[in-house]
């Protein structure tokens, strides 16, 4: 990155640059998926200074040895929340509502549990739990209630952070055109950070919600098309649906420009 647009790309999207070199580097010998790897990189890498850039690196590799959950070594890692009470991992992470409990459960995948206990605010706050699970960091007590009834559980679920977004800010490109997203818009489909596209597993719920919010239109995945036939008439009456392909069809359409 040695030229004055690189130079202005990486000081006004800061935390956002990711140097795919820097990617290719990290990513031999190392089983992590690219995403992760592109979100540390933005992290602690955005920049062209190379001694910042080697920092950067070694917070990296640091962050990966001793916070990337591995399946094969998820007995160990459960150890070491009991032992420490309390650490961070990045993994995916899933939720369920179990009847028979009248509770939310979380899965951590490579953590190897199925059932750390999860407050209901993050699984209002990132639908997407419910729905395929994001990969996320996640912050991880152990504390074991003697007293509780019903199933029990030592992991108690502290803090979300989720690495693949349930939504992508539209707001970089309506400041850069000037012009504002069209109102009562809601994006549906996961983007990752290296700007991969995923649809939903499911109309019906995230169409309800953004409904009973006040949505008037909806960003869908083309390749959710096939799931309009589980969408009810009063959603379809009420929420007109915008398709696209990609994010950059996506954000165009958000903003309503051709």
């Amino acid at each position: 990155m040695d030229d004055a647009l690189d130079q202005k790309v990486t000081d006004v999207f800061a935390g956002k640059v990711v140097r795919k070199d820097l990617v290719r580097k990290i990513k031999v010998g190392v089983n992590v998926p690219v995403f992760v790897l592109e979100y540390l990189l933005g992290k602690y890498c955005a920049t062209d200074d190379p001694i910042a850039i080697d920092a950067g690196l070694r917070v990296v590799n640091n962050t990966l040895a001793e916070n990337f959950a591995r399946p094969e070594e998820a007995n160990k890692a459960q150890a070491l929340v009991k032992e420490k009470e309390r650490h961070s991992f990045i993994d995916k992470v899933k939720v369920r509502y179990l009847a028979q409990d009248d509770k939310y459960w979380a899965e951590l995948v490579n953590f190897g549990n199925k059932y750390l206990h999860v407050p209901d605010r993050f699984v209002r706050e990132f639908d997407r739990l419910l729905m395929g699970g994001v990969w996320a960091q996640v912050e991880i007590r152990h504390q074991y209630d003697e007293d509780a009834r019903g199933r029990r559980s030592p992991f108690w679920i502290e803090q979300i952070t989720p690495i693949q977004l349930a939504n992508f800010n539209v707001a970089i490109y309506s400041a850069i055109k000037k012009v504002q997203a069209l109102h009562g818009l809601i994006i549906l489909g996961d983007l990752s950070i290296q700007g991969n596209i995923k649809a939903v597993q499911s109309l019906m719920e995230p169409l309800q919600m953004a409904m009973e919010n006040g949505a008037r239109r909806a960003l869908i995945l083309l390749e959710n098309k096939r799931n309009f036939l589980e969408v009810s008439g009063e959603i379809m009456e009420t929420v007109d649906p915008i398709f696209f392909s990609d994010p950059q069809t996506a954000a165009m359409k958000a903003l309503a420009l051709k």
